[in-house]
């Protein structure tokens, strides 16, 4: 039982055991210890308080402890002002809860997440506030909620009117008329003087106060709300966070420039809005200064080592905060302006001979981030970081070792840090899971895998935690041995509460695979409503983040030597085979049907002069896809089919013996085409529709292969253009008066036709 003796009695009512129906009385025959615990020791806050300890003897399995007491006094910091809040529900199931409050005067109430009304009687002695509810079940706290979102039961309770009545109290609170020191009064002229310009001036402040003055609060009885005089913070060097912001508010308004203590609630973040009204709803003291340019801005001295300008200074995302200025009615909203962003570039360099790899890793880090690793590095050894650096990567990459120490660089009025990290990799790969003599290597983005949690549900009843702001851009190179086979690709996810990109690019020619992911919350939460869709992303995220290359035991890579040799021949092969049925379709020579009143030696135009530039366009494109997609010149094809899925070789087989036909076929038809031949109408009408079901067909075999519906929108609006040029163009060769004006020349006219 706790209590803070500075204003508090505790006096024990009853301690009894109940056994088997009967009380025995065990607070005479109990002796209790009175200790100070300091439970918030481990922040630096000591608070005074005293928690009254016993052993019962004689307890025995089965017994219930029933005990009661009562605590007596106020804190007279609060000048008679009461606030304070219940919890209605816990964990742990309970047979009753019972809360009644008695009191002179109306008190503000509100219940939360509650069926249960609170019963209010008046009588001569003031009001009584009730509240009882029997066998309450224990409340099942989600995963991830966020801090601020109130789940279970609360009794909300206040005798403040409105946030100017806890403005009014926190002015007096904060209020102390006397002069300062000598010593504090030469720290505030040394810094005026020296600095001309206003920002720098306040920049300094916040230094001198973060750094120079530690934190520690000494919070017992009034300590817990009223700071320290800013010339006692200012000699012994030490303070909380409202001594701190009070010795900032201090220094400035001493230069002539406005500054207030600000309180906030570092957790309840936009739920104190919902909240009423007390003072005791905030945790947390800072400071608000408005500069001679009307600008407001933020500033937390509690945080240590900040970077940048005065402007920029980065301040954490509070959301409210209540200004301590006579005056002041309404919270002050606060924006976040920063993105918290992290650059990660991983430099790989692999070994053809030993299978090693050497890694360069650039990090660098902005806004809170920057903040944050300054701070590590201050409080911690070079020795102690290198260690615990290689202890993380060791999670992703076995016998990792450091090359150098970590190198550190800090631009600190850009609030930016890179560091600059070597390793060398043993051996980069690893045997497959799948595949018997297969190694694998794989490649992640850790720094935005560190962000990713997945959750353990499908639905929710309270909205899903997201760290915000927050901004990760994670790029990996990798420099291979050789050339390897990698295929473009990549990754959207864009909803309202994050986005995702994930590309994967080869370069053949220098041989590097450059893998770049960007991660970014848009919002601190994920609505009940938007979760199902929010879940669905994350999964995608989740079975396409990284990328894995592979190659076998014997070191060959997947383009195994034979597909490299066999491909290219198999091509050539196939296009002497091509060119000879070019030749063949070439002396196709039918007779055309030549009326009487056809125009002799008719020009192409109209719609044949369209077709025909479309005509001359395609084999640009069919070389354009070629340098971009070789696979079926290199024999690629081979090695994506495999062994193991005959569906995909057939169908890179069949893709690679229509592929190879249109690169000798267009320029037959443009021959054909422009001399006017009797047979082109025929043949180019055939080729349409052959490709219209080449087209559809492929679609149909890539779905089942892909296990994915590839029928997407734009796959099937490109069939519907086929099948729609198809429609149009074979029908306007064969049937149209102006296309059996234009193709009449034959390969070989008879006399009679000369």
């Amino acid at each position: 039982m706790s209590y803070d003796p500075n204003y508090q009695t505790l006096e024990v009512n009853s301690l009894n055991i109940i056994r088997n129906g009967e009380k025995i009385d065990k607070l005479k025959t109990t002796d209790f210890n009175v200790i100070r615990r300091e439970l918030n020791a481990e922040n630096y806050i000591y608070d005074g308080s005293l928690s009254a300890m016993t052993n019962i003897s004689d307890v025995r399995v089965g017994d219930v402890i029933e005990y009661s007491y009562t605590i007596k006094g106020f804190n007279p910091i609060h000048k008679g002002k009461f606030s304070t809040s219940f919890s209605l529900e816990t964990s742990q199931p309970v047979g009753k809860m019972s809360v009644i409050l008695h009191s002179k005067k109306p008190l503000k109430t509100k219940l939360f997440n509650s069926e249960e009304k609170l019963k209010v009687n008046k009588n001569n002695r003031g009001f009584t506030y009730s509240y009882v509810k029997n066998n309450i079940p224990a409340f099942e706290y989600e995963d991830n909620t966020p801090s601020w979102h109130i789940s279970a039961g609360l009794l909300d309770i206040s005798n403040y009117n409105n946030w100017k009545d806890v403005v009014d109290w926190g002015v007096t609170v904060f209020k102390d008329n006397k002069n300062l020191s000598a010593s504090l009064k030469k720290k505030i002229n040394q810094i005026d003087n020296n600095e001309e310009f206003e920002g720098n001036k306040i920049k300094k402040v916040i230094d001198f106060v973060q750094n120079d003055i530690r934190y520690l609060g000494l919070e017992s009885g009034i300590g817990a709300y009223k700071p320290f005089h800013p010339n006692k913070v200012f000699a012994q060097r030490y303070g909380d966070c409202k001594d701190k912001s009070l010795l900032v508010a201090t220094m400035l308004n001493k230069m002539g420039i406005e500054a207030y203590p600000m309180l906030v609630n570092t957790y309840l973040k936009t739920t104190i809005n919902d909240l009423l009204p007390s003072a005791q709803v905030f945790d947390h003291c800072v400071v608000k200064v408005i500069d001679s340019e009307k600008n407001e801005l933020y500033y937390d001295p509690t945080i240590s080592n900040q970077g940048g300008t005065y402007k920029n200074i980065t301040f954490p995302n509070y959301k409210y905060g209540l200004v301590l200025k006579k005056g002041n009615t309404k919270l002050d909203e606060i924006t976040a302006t920063q993105e918290n962003l992290v650059e990660v570039t991983d430099n790989f360099l692999i070994n053809k001979e030993t299978q090693s790899a050497i890694l360069n890793v650039t990090t660098v880090y902005y806004d809170s981030e920057a903040d944050g690793i300054r701070e590590y590095y201050k409080n911690n050894s070079k020795t102690s970081i290198k260690k615990e650096y290689e202890s993380y990567y060791a999670k992703y990459y076995s016998g990792i070792k450091s090359r150098e120490t970590p190198e550190f660089l800090d631009n600190i009025e850009n609030n930016t840090i890179t560091v600059i990290e070597s390793y060398q990799i043993d051996s980069i790969w690893k045997p497959s899971q799948y595949e018997e003599k297969q190694l694998t290597a794989d490649f992640y983005p850790y720094s935005i895998l560190d962000m990713l949690s997945m959750p353990n549900e499908d639905e929710r009843t309270t909205p899903y935690y997201l760290t915000y702001p927050t901004k990760r851009k994670h790029t990996t190179i990798i420099k291979m041995p050789g050339h390897w086979e990698v295929e473009n690709s990549e990754v959207n996810i864009d909803n309202n509460n994050l986005t995702f990109n994930q590309t994967v690019n080869y370069d053949p020619y220098n041989y590097i695979i450059t893998l770049e992911t960007t991660f970014k919350t848009l919002k601190d939460h994920v609505s009940v409503n938007e979760f199902e869709k929010f879940n669905q992303g994350l999964k995608k995220i989740d079975n396409s983040i990284g990328y894995s290359l592979w190659m076998y035991g014997n070191g060959t890579n997947s383009s195994v030597k034979w597909a490299s040799i066999f491909g290219p021949i198999l091509f050539i092969i196939l296009l002497i085979i091509y060119v000879f049925i070019a030749v063949k379709i070439y002396q196709y020579d039918p007779i055309p049907t030549v009326e009487s009143y056809f125009e002799k030696n008719k020009q192409i135009g109209g719609w044949l002069g369209l077709i025909g530039l479309g005509l001359c366009i395609s084999p640009l494109r069919v070389m354009v896809d070629l340098i971009n997609n070789p696979i079926y010149m290199t024999g690629d094809w081979i090695i994506l089919g495999g062994d193991s899925n005959s569906t995909l070789s057939m169908l890179l087989f069949f893709e690679l013996l229509f592929n190879t036909f249109i690169i000798v076929f267009y320029p037959l038809a443009i021959i054909l085409f422009f001399k006017k031949r009797s047979s082109f109408p025929k043949i180019y009408s055939i080729f349409l529709v052959g490709n219209l079901l080449f087209v559809f067909f492929d679609l149909l075999i890539a779905n089942s292969v892909n296990d994915i519906n590839v029928f997407d929108t734009e796959n099937i609006n490109s069939l519907l253009k086929v099948f729609i040029s198809t429609s149009l163009i074979a029908p306007y060769l064969l049937f149209s008066e102006r296309s059996k004006e234009t193709f009449i020349q034959r390969l070989k006219p008879k006399k009679e036709e000369v």
